[in-house]
């Protein structure tokens, strides 16, 4: 390798090497200054890296997640995407593959949150509270994830502007996600998600939130036309992903949470699409099939 791509990649590891030591002592100041800061880290270990209803790996892959929370208002943090896939020793002329990469980071994605839950006590013609959100992240590949093709399959950085909004004192605690790609290819998906949480074991005295609870969601995507094409090459808007999600909700301590979880997507209403997510093609590898089934573990702690 090239003596400069080195150093180029050194300084890279270093700065998120950097990032995770000021984010953790970070987690630790706020930990001692929790009034004002929160912190919040997530580790999840899934089977496969699921994007719109679609596979884009063979093998499982790690999501830590690591932010602050200034206020209860500002949020600011990244996640990132660690495949254990092994694409092969070697990335043949013509191949999209990662490559000899798995355990590398695949994708890093500093992100800025916006959210403020409002209550029936903040106005009084609010019948339930009200949570409102908007976020901007930066999509960031390294460059041996990236190859030359167009569209998706070329993986290039881009940047998304996010809006939230959920109704959580609500039985089926509706959510809505609206997303839209600023750079790459200016697509627009919507999500939208209802699902409750069933108590099993209450908590210890003085605390609300159970020791055990099982939780249920279910979800519906949709992608307009800009949003569809790059990933299922069919210009037209469209219901995408219909998903189901079962997971046991542990907290053995009061700012840890352990969660493992279930979950099941499929093309259900657009036949057009539905066919298309069976010949989706991503680094290589055809799908062949528009459902997946898929799980893991997610953990998650708050200072």
């Amino acid at each position: 390798m090239h003596r400069h791509a080195m150093v180029c990649i050194g300084k890279r590891y270093r700065l998120c090497a950097a990032a995770c030591f000021m984010l953790a002592s970070a987690s630790v100041w706020a930990f001692e200054t929790n009034n004002l800061v929160k912190a919040d880290i997530t580790f999840d270990f899934a089977s496969r890296e699921i994007f719109y209803g679609l596979g884009i790996n063979r093998e499982p892959v790690v999501i830590p997640d690591w932010s602050l929370t200034f206020m209860e208002l500002v949020s600011c943090g990244f996640l990132a995407y660690i495949d254990t896939t092994d694409w092969g020793a070697r990335k043949h002329r013509g191949s999209s593959g990662y490559g000899d990469r798995a355990w590398q980071y695949q994708e890093l994605d500093p992100y800025l949150r916006l959210t403020r839950t409002f209550s029936p006590e903040d106005f009084v013609w609010l019948p339930t509270a009200v949570f409102l959100g908007a976020g901007f992240q930066y999509e960031y590949h390294p460059r041996f994830a990236k190859c030359k093709s167009g569209g998706v399959n070329g993986n290039p950085d881009t940047q998304l502007a996010y809006a939230y909004a959920s109704l959580p004192d609500v039985w089926l605690e509706p959510s809505f996600v609206g997303e839209f790609d600023v750079e790459r290819d200016h697509g627009v998906y919507l999500n939208l998600d209802i699902g409750h949480s069933f108590p099993l074991l209450d908590g210890k005295d003085g605390e609300e939130d159970p020791l055990l609870a099982l939780r249920l969601d279910l979800w519906q995507g949709w992608g307009d036309g800009d949003r569809v094409e790059p990933y299922l090459g069919v210009n037209e808007c469209g219901l995408m992903d219909t998903g189901f999600r079962i997971a046991l909700e542990w907290r053995p301590l009061s700012w840890l949470k352990v969660m493992p979880y279930a979950a099941y997507s499929e093309y259900v209403f657009d036949r057009h699409l539905r066919d298309a997510a069976r010949d989706f093609t991503y680094k290589g590898e055809h799908a062949t099939e528009s459902w997946h089934f898929y799980g893991g573990i997610r953990m998650a702690a708050s200072f």
